[in-house]
């Protein structure tokens, strides 16, 4: 996982608006675990986007979605009634920015809880996520 994350941000990414990643795996508080089960931290994986490490990518979005559990705690749910709805680097004026700037990271649990997965469809986090994407035409 973190190799391929590498290739990545060695990428030269000039001509593109952003960067979008998808980790789909278990996980821990602050970790994702790789195919081999080595501990991947989530923060290190990101870092290899930040303004020091990956220059064409400073002042775009850089957006990371996680399906990976935050820890073991079980969410119970809530029942939903009808009565509810549903350090800096220089960017190209020569100002400064955060070298963590314009980063999105979204997660499908909170931290210290297990996220929902369906044995049968998968995850809801994904499939949601998915289908919203499709929905206002990103994908």
């Amino acid at each position: 996982m973190e190799n391929t994350i590498k290739i990545h941000a060695k990428e030269n990414h000039s001509e593109k608006d952003s960067f979008v990643c998808f980790v789909l795996s278990h996980g821990e508080k602050g970790i994702v675990f790789g195919t081999d089960g080595k501990k991947v931290p989530v923060n290190g994986l990101k870092d290899y986007f930040n303004g020091l490490q990956c220059l064409t990518l400073v002042g775009k979005p850089k957006v990371f979605f996680f399906q990976a559990c935050q820890g073991d705690k079980f969410d119970t749910g809530v029942h939903v009634g009808d009565s509810i709805s549903s350090v800096h680097v220089v960017d190209s004026l020569g100002q400064k920015l955060p070298i963590t700037a314009d980063f999105l990271t979204a997660f499908a649990s909170v931290e210290e809880y297990e996220s929902f997965r369906s044995p049968v469809t998968g995850s809801v986090y994904i499939q949601t996520l998915c289908s919203v994407l499709q929905d206002h035409r990103f994908l």
